[in-house]
């Protein structure tokens, strides 16, 4: 076999070299470079009725935004821009405790709205809505899970 070698000037390694660190350098600014879009995501209080005069919580999650900057966080009445209650804190904190009142309206629904001070363009963002009701929402598991346990007992009992 004949193989023929192609002599390489150090002028063209040099031109090869720099392609080479260029491009490795160049994908890898693109691949870190992709920013995230600023956002604040509410997670509570979700859609479940909350029962007045208990305390619940305003709590979120951001993403994109620089610091610790200063937000409004509020409970809205649906259709209303004047919140019910309202805090100033930094947006790390992540929960606010806050309570329901028993002027809120039973027939209205609300929901949290958070945003950063001194944005511009503004940044808010806003939770799903719920309800309020006067009295304990239970749910009849604990009802079941007792009458199962009794029910197996019984059961077991019978067997001997």
């Amino acid at each position: 076999m004949n193989f023929s070698y192609v002599k390489y000037s150090s002028k063209s390694l040099k031109l090869l070299l720099f392609i080479l660190l260029t491009s490795v350098t160049l994908s890898s600014i693109l691949i870190h470079a992709h920013p995230t879009r600023p956002k604040i995501h509410i997670t509570s209080p979700g859609q479940a009725p909350l029962v007045v005069d208990t305390q619940h919580s305003i709590n979120w999650w951001s993403a994109g935004i620089p610091g610790n900057p200063r937000i409004t966080v509020g409970i809205y009445q649906t259709g209303n821009n004047t919140p019910l209650t309202s805090f100033i804190e930094r947006l790390n904190l992540n929960t606010i405790p806050f309570t329901i009142s028993s002027e809120w309206s039973l027939t209205s629904t609300y929901h949290a709205k958070i945003c950063i001070l001194k944005q511009n363009p503004p940044l808010c963002s806003t939770g799903p809505t719920f309800r309020i009701t006067t009295h304990e929402i239970n749910t009849p598991m604990s009802n079941l899970l007792r009458e199962d346990a009794e029910k197996n007992y019984y059961l077991f009992e019978l067997q001997f």
